[in-house]
């Protein structure tokens, strides 16, 4: 157990090294782990890094997150890794589908709702909707996915995407700049 503690302190200091070198001469502030009950009341100030764990148990905001971040509402303005919520935001500062981001984000979204204005190269999985500006790989929802740009998979009752390279399966599938624009069950574009 203290070995794995160790390495997994090594990894992270190692982790906040190669992160801090790619920067410019700017300061970054950051943490490895993050607690919050409702933003501002959380352990660290919303304008620090979390590179490990962030846990959130209602609100929990932080501008980068690199690791896991898990809670009810989750909101970061860059985000590499697992976030594991009911809504998860991606560069917003509201949870309303109008929230808007440029940033890329990679990794995992598990939540009932995941909003990402900006690019994301993962795995999307919610009960009732993704959204994003571009994917590339999977959004998989009960109910909703929209992607402006999408280039893999969508799987849910409504998939949505203004240009694809990929596959719908879905009750409605609708793909705007495609020959076909609509069909249900199955729907492709390459």
């Amino acid at each position: 157990m203290k070995r794995m503690i160790f390495g997994l302190t090594v990894l992270l200091v190692l982790c906040a090294a190669t992160k801090a070198s790619e920067g410019e001469a700017k300061t970054v502030k950051w943490t490895p782990m993050q607690v919050a009950l409702w933003n501002p009341v959380q352990v660290v100030p919303d304008d620090w890094d979390v590179w490990g764990l962030g846990m959130n148990l209602f609100y929990g905001k932080n501008r980068e997150v690199i690791g896991m971040d898990v809670g009810m509402v989750n909101s970061t303005t860059g985000f590499e890794g697992l976030q594991f919520g009911i809504v998860n935001v991606v560069d917003g500062i509201s949870i309303s589908p109008s929230s808007v981001s440029y940033s890329t984000s990679r990794g995992m979204e598990i939540g009932s709702i995941n909003l990402l204005g900006g690019d994301f190269d993962g795995v999307q999985i919610s009960a009732i909707g993704n959204f994003a500006c571009r994917v590339r790989g999977i959004q998989a929802s009960f109910v909703v996915n929209h992607a402006d740009d999408m280039k893999g998979l969508q799987i849910g009752a409504v998939n949505y995407a203004t240009t694809m390279t990929g596959v719908q399966i879905g009750i409605i599938n609708i793909i705007d700049e495609s020959p076909v624009s609509f069909l249900p069950l199955i729907n492709a574009h390459f």
